[in-house]
Parts: C-alpha cells; sequence; structure tokens
C-alpha cells in the first residue's frame, strides 16, 4: 500500500517571537526568499557591525538589516505586518543580532530534525 503525504496536516515548528509591547509572532520555517535573506543579512550583519565599530555615519547598511529581519519575521502565522520602522521603535542592533543568531538555530534545528 502506498503511504500518502498530506502537506495539510503536517506539524510544523514556529520560533515565537515576543516583542517588548506585547505583541507575539509564530514565524515560519522559511522559504526561498528567506533563505537568501538570511545569507544577504549575515553579510549585511558584518558590515553593519564594522560601520558601527569604526563610527561610520551612513545608516543604509543598518537599515537594511532592519528591513530584512522585518521581511523573516512578515513570514508569521498570523500575518502580522511588521515593518523597519516597528523594528526600529522595537528592537535595537543587539536585540536584531540575537533575534538573527536565534532563528538561524531554529532553521538549523529544523534541518537537523528533516534529515533523520
Amino acid at each position: 500500500m502506498a503511504r500518502a503525504l498530506d502537506f495539510r496536516t503536517v506539524k510544523k515548528k514556529f520560533l515565537t517571537t515576543s516583542f517588548r509591547d506585547g505583541n507575539v509572532i509564530l514565524i515560519r520555517s522559511p522559504k526561498l526568499v528567506n533563505i537568501e535573506s538570511l545569507i544577504e543579512l549575515s553579510n549585511k550583519f558584518s558590515k553593519a557591525n564594522k560601520d558601527i565599530q569604526n563610527g561610520d555615519t551612513d545608516t543604509d547598511d543598518v537599515k537594511t538589516v532592519y528591513q530584512m529581519c522585518a521581511d523573516i519575521m512578515n513570514n508569521n502565522i498570523q500575518n502580522k505586518k511588521i515593518t523597519m520602522e516597528y523594528l526600529g521603535k522595537q528592537l535595537d542592533i543587539e536585540d536584531l543580532t540575537i533575534f538573527f543568531q536565534q532563528y538561524t538555530e531554529f532553521v538549523s534545528e529544523i534541518n537537523t530534525v528533516a534529515k533523520n
């Protein structure tokens, strides 16, 4: 007898993310566009951190980091819109670094479970 795979009933994991204002979102595992953002985000974090350490006043890389994090967070099951402006009011660059680390660990955990 053939096995059936029904994606409507597959149990998925989420990254629960709580903001200081009480807003809570459940972020899904990444789609292709999010994976591309993760790779670029890693590079932008490195550049933005160097800019901050060097006292560079150009905020383009920092804004890009905020926008990319917002893009990743918009992949939430509640379909809540997370904007760069909202993140700018809620989180500092250290918070975004922590988010990025947690999200990449979450993705790695999913990949590890999927391989087993």
